[in-house]
């Protein structure tokens, strides 16, 4: 951990905190108009909090998680472990309050999220998926992801993708 990560928590979500999670998503319309075309709403944030694959390994777990700084919230992430495959955790989001874009909090939390893979599972690989309509690759380039050759399509909402799979290991 860095002394800049020391004030970066992760929190469970639950409905105790459903509010802050709503107040980010709604901070954060550039993604949802990319993602999905529509603005997020309570019924989103729901759904995000609970959302499984269909095909699950039998040891398969969820995080969902809210990012604070301090006692601020400023984020979310959606882990899935063992998923698609045992030692692999697949980033289904991470996602950080757009009025704080430029702040290094996205690389703070990212490093965060992989120091808390880390001690909490036996996990060989992170891998996440990234849309042609939200094209974050620098991101993900920086902090040592690389594309694994595989792409599939996806529709949210009333929205078709490209999504391009990167990976890194851990």
């Amino acid at each position: 951990m860095t002394i800049a990560q020391e004030n970066i928590r992760l929190v469970p979500a639950t409905n105790g905190n459903i509010g802050d999670i709503l107040s980010i998503y709604q901070r954060s319309p550039t993604y949802f108009h990319r993602v999905s075309g529509s603005p997020p709403t309570l019924e989103t944030v729901q759904r995000d909090m609970v959302d499984q694959p269909k095909k699950q390994t039998a040891s398969y777990k969820k995080e969902f998680l809210v990012l604070f700084r301090g006692s601020e919230p400023f984020g979310v992430a959606d882990i899935h472990y063992d998923h698609p495959d045992v030692g692999i955790a697949y980033l289904g989001l991470l996602l950080v309050d757009e009025t704080r874009w430029g702040q290094g909090l996205g690389r703070m939390a990212y490093f965060e999220i992989e120091d808390h893979i880390r001690a909490v599972s036996a996990i060989q690989f992170i891998r996440l998926g990234i849309s042609n309509h939200n094209d974050v690759s620098g991101f993900w380039r920086k902090v040592g992801f690389k594309e694994n050759g595989r792409t599939y399509p996806w529709r949210d909402q009333s929205q078709d993708s490209v999504v391009t799979e990167f990976e890194k290991p851990l």
